[in-house]
This record gives C-alpha cells, structure tokens and sequence, in this order.
C-alpha cells in the first residue's frame, strides 16, 4: 500500500476505532498479531487485546477524543502527532475517577503490513495526565 493509503487506514482506526468505539473498524484494520511498543517491554496483544486497551481508556475517559495534529507516512509506517483529550469518569490504573478534564500530547509511530496495523510505539504525556488529574504534584520553584 502507499503513504497515502497507509495513513487513511490510521486516521480511520484512530477516528472511528478509538474515537467511536467502533469494534468492527479494529477488527478490519488491526493485524491478528499486532504488537505494543507501549511499554518497555513489546507484548503481541493481537485485535482482542487492542479492543480491549481502547475500552479500558475509553471506561476512563468516556468522552475521550484523540486529534490528529500532522501525519507523516513513509513506506509502511505512519507518524500521528495530536493531543488527547477526555474527563476522568472512570478507574484508570488505580486512580479513582476525579471528574477532571485532561489535554496532553500524543505522538504514536505505526508500522502496517497488508492494509492493517501491525505494530504501534505509542508516546502520551502520561506525566502531563497525572498532573491534571491531580495524582502527581511537582514541586515549586524556590520552595
């Protein structure tokens, strides 16, 4: 597939996918074998492991929205830059609900085989999260 095509098949997993909730669309664009780069660690979590790391965070942030900034494709991989956007209104690792609205940046590199996605390394400001929800403090200048 090209650039091009590459990056439609991304904004569509991201837009309908994430944004929607919509499991048909990850299970026509996510690779049976699909890996995460999200941690240390790769872990191969295939389409039933992404259904379910985008229902975990969508529980957690119900309005949650990721918006595409700039998209760089090149061969078989995809940049997205953007920010996520949601409410706390449910569990998220441990941290109770808080009602609080958060914005932070999220740069994500796709990797696709065959007009899916196969591998992702994905990059939220998870400090900047913890700071808006309140679960993280940092300490002041001069005090």
């Amino acid at each position: 597939m090209s650039p091009e095509e590459n990056k439609t098949i991304v904004r569509r997993l991201i837009e309908e996918g994430f944004n929607q909730g919509n499991e048909r669309v990850i299970e026509e664009l996510v690779a049976s074998d699909y890996t995460s780069h999200e941690e240390e660690t790769p872990r191969q979590i295939g389409i039933e492991g992404f259904k379910e790391l985008v229902g975990s965070f969508r529980a957690a942030f119900p309005d949650a929205r990721f918006v595409i900034e700039h998209t760089v494709a090149e061969g078989d991989k995809v940049v997205t830059w953007g920010y996520f956007t949601g409410t706390h209104r449910g569990p998220l690792e441990g941290i109770p609900p808080t009602g609080k609205s958060v914005r932070v940046k999220d740069v994500d590199l796709y990797r696709l085989r065959d007009g899916k996605v196969a591998e992702a390394w994905t990059h939220v400001d998870q400090l900047g999260m913890m700071q808006q929800l309140g679960a993280l403090s940092m300490p002041r200048e001069g005090g």
